[in-house]
């Protein structure tokens, strides 16, 4: 598939950071659903693309830390040598696959589509849940969250919708990550997808 759409949005939101071998790297992870650090290095793919992709959870290694095994994005080890894997978070498939063929950065319908094709009988809900969060993400100007912050947010829109649920749902999304670090002063927080937020 031609990539010169991808290319254009990645360029608009990334400006001055992303180029054609990143939207290559991230078109053949698209249609591989992994892509190796080999692969990458051929497409010509730079360090700093790499480090972009990260930071923006485009791209999470696939290897995590050996001290704590979680599946948490900052566990996750970028060590970009050969050998390596990396992987796209499941919502951020929906929103490269919309971007590649339409030229289009729409994460709310990365959104409903995923929970949609989950069968997920809550996809609408999840889809408002996500634009309320988002929208209170972006004036904290924090992308951490708290469960508490998801349960107001499905109060204020009358969503009746569970936490400890929707917290699972949302992490099965890759729409947020646990944050445990600093989890002694700052208690349960998720870190949510920064690429969902531009």
């Amino acid at each position: 598939m031609p990539i010169d759409k991808l290319e254009r949005i990645l360029e608009e939101k990334f400006p001055d950071e992303a180029s054609s071998s990143l939207a290559r790297a991230l078109s053949l992870a698209l249609e591989k659903g992994r892509i190796s650090h080999e692969e990458i290095e051929s497409i010509g793919c730079s360090l700093e693309e790499l480090l972009l992709a990260f930071k923006e959870r485009l791209l999470i290694p696939a290897r995590t830390s050996q001290v704590s095994r979680t599946l948490a994005w900052e566990d996750r080890i970028l060590a970009p040598k050969k050998g390596e894997t990396y992987e796209i978070p499941n919502v951020i498939r929906y929103l490269l696959s919309y971007a590649e063929k339409t030229g289009k950065w729409d994460p709310a319908l990365a959104v409903k589509k995923y929970f949609e094709e989950m069968g997920d009988p809550e996809a609408d809900k999840m889809v408002k849940l996500f634009l309320g969060l988002k929208k209170r993400v972006i004036k904290s100007r924090n992308n951490k969250i708290k469960p508490e912050d998801l349960k107001e947010i499905s109060g204020k829109l009358e969503l009746n919708l569970d936490t400890d649920s929707t917290i699972a749902k949302l992490k099965g999304a890759g729409i947020i990550s646990p944050c445990l670090r600093g989890f002694m002063k700052y208690g349960i927080r998720y870190e949510v997808n920064p690429s969902l937020l531009k």
